[in-house]
């Protein structure tokens, strides 16, 4: 299975190579057409973005990134690199010399 996951990756990476060597999405929020009322319909969605290589996180349009990809190949390809970094993690319990950078490594 984790051939196959990779591969899908890969695809997907490909795809829209820039978001995905770059970005990590964090979380998924809803955007609503009036922001101070949630009760109103949603128009769109943004993801909270962590960018390693700036230490940073901001607030971008789910739209404006997915670039190639659908929603679900965009998602798909997120928990694909959630469960790399699961692994990373993992290792570095056992090993303390290990460092996680980014989900890529």
């Amino acid at each position: 299975m984790k051939d196959i996951t990779n591969e899908l990756a890969a695809q997907n990476r490909d795809k829209n190579k820039i978001t995905w060597e770059y970005n990590i999405p964090l979380q998924v929020w809803p955007i609503h057409k009036d922001p101070e009322n949630e009760t109103t319909p949603i128009i769109g969605w943004e993801i909270l973005n962590y960018m390693p290589r700036k230490e940073r996180v901001v607030r971008l349009n789910l739209e404006e990134v997915l670039g190639g990809q659908t929603r679900e190949e965009y998602m798909n390809t997120a928990a694909i690199y959630y469960e790399r970094m699961a692994e990373m993690f993992r290792e570095a319990a056992k090993n303390k010399s290990r460092i996680i950078y980014y989900h890529t490594d």
